[in-house]
């Protein structure tokens, strides 16, 4: 009896995007758009099953339901220019900005005090964000030679990075009152400065160049980034796993996580078998040099290697015997077999063989 039907809803989406030229070798752009995403259909629906267990009580785990979900909306906004310089190579400069609105957060649902069930969590749209950045383009094409790169600067913040970022302090009220915090910060997810160069050299079938070199190729691709934001604390066992057991000792996301830096290799040569058939063997070398590249760090240390626990006084007081080597021992497994997703992934490489049909 409690069920009630979600409403509908319609929006429009406008868009405006226009560019001109002010010479022969520059032109100006500038785009404005409203777009609206529905949240992810695992954040709106659980099952009768799912609501059943969550309402008996439990822990912080938010109950998808469309209470009446709306859109999350962003406007955006970009003005660019384009030169050319001589007839070869060109450079771009673009400046954006979005507004984000209506991003899910979490929430306690209070029950009558009458009612055998506990107050349980949900999500509704409350949460926003703001990123602006600019954008450097160079392009350049040369006989057989082709360079594409671009950096970026980009500042997101807003008041959570994912609709969970509230739980563990909208969950734990002090006595019985719910505290949301409404705080701007940098988002976690955002890469301050970003960027990648991609240079690609290859023969044609022309006459003059020799067999061995016809239709051979080979790019190169160097990507390159900051670090993500993180908050440094410190606290007991649990501390890098659960906001409740740790203390802050900076402001919300005030570090960065260590710079990022990738190089990738591509060789390749066609072959013609038939008139309309073509075969393309490649050899394709991600991440060249073995670089390790650390994508989370623990959040007492700042580094991935050490959680911090090796001088957490709880255990060091224990005096266990030889505690030092087996935690280092302990960290090296974790170091060499585990830690997933803390590293970048190791050297590949890939052969292959690719048919085209013309």
């Amino acid at each position: 009896a409690g069920w009630k039907r979600a409403e509908t809803f319609s929006s429009v989406s406008p868009r405006i995007s226009f560019a001109f030229p002010i010479s022969e070798k520059t032109v100006f752009n500038a785009q404005w758009g409203k777009f609206v995403q529905m949240p992810a259909l695992g954040q709106m629906y659980a099952g009768l099953h799912n609501y059943a267990n969550r309402l008996r009580g439990g822990f912080f785990i938010p109950i998808p339901t469309a209470f009446g979900f709306k859109p999350t909306k962003t406007t955006s906004y970009e003005l660019g220019i384009t030169q050319g310089i001589g007839d070869f190579m060109s450079v771009s400069v673009n400046g954006y900005y979005k507004d984000i609105k209506d991003q899910l957060t979490y929430q306690i649902i209070k029950v009558d005090k009458n009612s055998v069930y506990q107050d349980y969590s949900s999500f509704m749209n409350g949460d926003y964000a703001t990123t602006k950045g600019i954008e450097v383009v160079l392009r350049m094409r040369l006989d057989r030679l082709t360079v594409n790169g671009n950096i970026s600067f980009q500042d997101a913040r807003g008041t959570g990075s994912n609709p969970s970022s509230n739980a563990g302090i909208v969950g734990a009220s002090i006595e019985g009152v719910t505290f949301r915090p409404q705080y701007i910060s940098p988002l976690s997810f955002e890469f301050p400065i970003s960027g990648n160069l991609n240079v690609d050299n290859r023969f044609g079938n022309e006459v003059g160049v020799a067999s061995v070199l016809r239709q051979l190729g080979a790019s190169a691709s160097i990507r390159f980034s900051s670090g993500h934001p993180y908050t440094l604390g410190t606290g007991g066992l649990n501390a890098s796993t659960d906001a409740r057991f740790r203390t802050p000792l900076e402001a919300l996301n005030t570090s960065l996580t260590p710079n990022q830096l990738y190089f990738d290799l591509r060789v390749d040569k066609s072959f013609s078998i038939l008139n309309n058939l073509k075969a393309n063997v490649y050899v394709f070398v991600i991440n060249v040099f073995n670089i390790q590249n650390s994508l989370q760090v623990n959040l007492k240390t700042g580094n991935t290697e050490d959680n911090g626990d090796i001088n957490n006084p709880d255990i060091v007081k224990q005096n266990i015997s030889n505690y030092g080597q087996l935690y280092r021992d302990a960290e090296l497994a974790l170091y060499e077999y585990g830690n997933y997703g803390n590293y970048s992934g190791p050297r590949q490489i890939r052969v292959g063989l690719r048919l085209e049909f013309q």
